[in-house]
């Protein structure tokens, strides 16, 4: 007998054992007592069902949810564990017993006389129920393969109340060996590595949202093996493929969840798309929360909720894509998606160590994330929960890394309102990586990391135009496809604004002349203060010497314009 049957036999004996013992103290049904015989349980000399134990009851934190852990022989004689919610098993006895039945528990009376078992079977002590992945304050952390991983000093026994989605392979120092060895020198696959493990961290960082980065590159090497390698930190289903955009909204909700605290990869960015709002789903994304739900009943369902990093990849950048998908790219969507082209030797990589060509090296990296992934996220949240006072320097960590970034992008009056808030978002992925690091997981080394974060901030910077905030981006555009669809009628030269009749801007050869109504059509649902304020401080709304944002038309002519430099056009 190998030492596994061993293990097994004996599991088998002491769950026997227990229920000998514990059998007959369940409250008697209809005056008969329950007795175990072999492998079922009998009442009044007849069958009831095969074998269970209740172990302990179990409940979230704020004492929802509570649920029976329950422990089911199988048809192979392997005692496993499932947990039956409280409020099924009162409401629905008999879709209760479907959770017991779904890992081979056979029953065979009427389903009151298992739930009276259920409920009355004597148990010993209580569990945490926890009912989302990732970190419960700094008590725990659950992972997607069921596992969790608590502090030290925390005492009680927690048991997660969904079903694992996920597995790990291989060993961390395969990864090591594998992922890690092979991104130094390589910028992208350094940062997409950081950027999963940033998942873990951002909770503890104050006002740290959720937000993306879609890295682009109209070539085909190696941005999918980029997100292979990131995925690879933590344990993940068995399927080799990666999660794409061509999906919906209310399953990117799902995996947003599913993604709490830790990475969540999305594929192939289609050049547009109509089946949804991107729009809706970065704002989602940064918002942490999903869609307001109701039960049959009407009452409101609890809304789903994450905070996580959103690592994307396509041909094109992210604003490309939402302009040819006909959406309206409104402010603060660069601050929750940062659009960072690829640029390097091989496709998305700059050094191949040993192996002859990009394509080869891309291929290598899609098979060692294949064969050992699961691990190194894990191993880093093992060694912060067992450090606790780490935590309490993150923030700091933190600041003192946004400087060595911020000067990567040249004077400081050329800086965006946003800019301080996206190179935090850069810090965040550099800390979390350096702590990885210093925690022994990643198979780089720490000096290798900010020289790959500055790499990546250059490209984001150079792409988005750095001097444009987002918000002066979105009117800049709006204008500019304003005038472009602006019918011959509608432009008038300003020296003839007598003749005019109905037009919607006047010109002449250095500026537009926005009529009211029509400039607030142009900017196209900006607030118009927002829009003015963005414009004059960049040099393209001329004002008045007098207070106000509206021009004359002329002294004789009382009517009043938005002056807009015809520089616009150019932007």
């Amino acid at each position: 007998m190998t030492t596994t049957d061993q293990a097994e036999k004996k599991n088998l004996e002491t769950f026997l054992a227990e229920i000998d013992q514990e059998l007959s103290k369940v409250r008697p049904y209809l005056g008969w007592d329950f007795k175990r015989s072999g492998l079922e349980i009998h009442h009044c000399r007849e069958p009831v069902c095969s074998l269970f134990r209740v172990k302990t009851l179990a409940s979230a934190e704020d004492h929802s949810n509570t649920s029976f852990i329950i422990e089911v022989l199988t048809e192979t004689k392997e005692v496993t564990e499932v947990t039956v919610p409280n409020k099924l098993l009162t409401r629905n006895a008999p879709a209760a017993l479907d959770i017991m039945s779904d890992k081979g528990f056979l029953p065979y009376a009427d389903a009151k006389c298992i739930r009276q078992m259920i409920t009355t079977w004597p148990r010993t002590g209580r569990q945490t129920l926890a009912t989302n992945l990732g970190w419960h304050d700094r008590d725990f952390f659950v992972l997607a393969t069921g596992e969790v991983l608590t502090a030290p000093d925390y005492r009680d026994g927690v048991v997660y109340s969904q079903k694992a989605t996920a597995q790990a392979s291989g060993s961390l120092e395969g990864w090591k060996q594998g992922i890690g060895r092979l991104a130094i020198g390589n910028p992208y696959l350094i940062f997409v590595c950081c950027a999963a493990f940033a998942g873990a961290i951002l909770p503890f960082i104050p006002n740290a949202q959720s937000f993306g980065v879609h890295l682009f590159l109209g070539t085909s090497t190696g941005k999918s093996k980029l997100l292979q390698a990131a995925e690879s930190v933590w344990p993940r289903s068995l399927t080799k493929k990666l999660k794409t955009w061509r999906s919906t909204g209310n399953a990117l909700e799902g995996q947003m969840v599913e993604a709490n605290n830790t990475v969540l990869c999305m594929d192939e960015l289609p050049k547009s798309q109509r089946s949804f709002s991107l729009a809706d789903v970065i704002y989602m994304l940064g918002n942490e929360a999903g869609k307001g739900r109701a039960t049959k009943e009407g009452n409101a369902t609890s809304r789903a909720s994450w905070k996580t990093i959103m690592l994307s990849t396509g041909e094109d950048s992210m604003l490309q894509t939402l302009e040819w998908s006909g959406e309206k790219v409104r402010g603060g969507i660069e601050v929750r998606m940062l659009d960072v082209p690829i640029e390097a030797r091989f496709g998305a990589f700059d050094c191949l160590h040993e192996l002859p060509d990009g394509r080869t090296f891309a291929d290598r990296i899609g098979t060692e994330a294949n064969t050992n992934f699961g691990h190194a996220g894990p191993a880093f949240v093992s060694k912060l929960i067992k450090n606790p006072q780490v935590f309490d320097r993150m923030a700091t960590r933190v600041s003192e890394l946004e400087p060595e970034l911020l000067k990567e992008l040249g004077p400081q009056e050329r800086v965006a309102s946003e800019i301080p808030r996206i190179i935090r978002q850069f810090a965040v992925i550099a800390y979390a990586g350096t702590l990885a690091t210093q925690a022994g997981v990643t198979g780089w080394k720490e000096e290798d990391i900010l020289p790959s974060m500055q790499h990546v901030v250059r490209q984001w910077f150079a792409a988005r135009d750095g001097a444009m905030s987002s918000d002066l981006r979105t009117v800049v555009k709006s204008i500019q496809r304003y005038v472009h669809a602006l019918q011959s009628e509608e432009r008038f030269p300003l020296n003839r604004a007598k003749e005019a009749k109905g037009p919607k801007v006047f010109e002449d050869e250095n500026f537009f002349y926005f009529l009211k109504t029509p400039f607030i059509d142009a900017i196209d649902g900006v607030a118009k203060a927002t829009a003015c304020k963005e414009l004059k401080e960049a040099g393209l709304l001329i004002p008045p010497k007098e207070d106000g944002d509206m021009t004359r038309i002329s002294d004789k002519d009382r009517s009043r314009t938005y002056k807009i430099a015809k520089s616009i056009m150019d932007r």
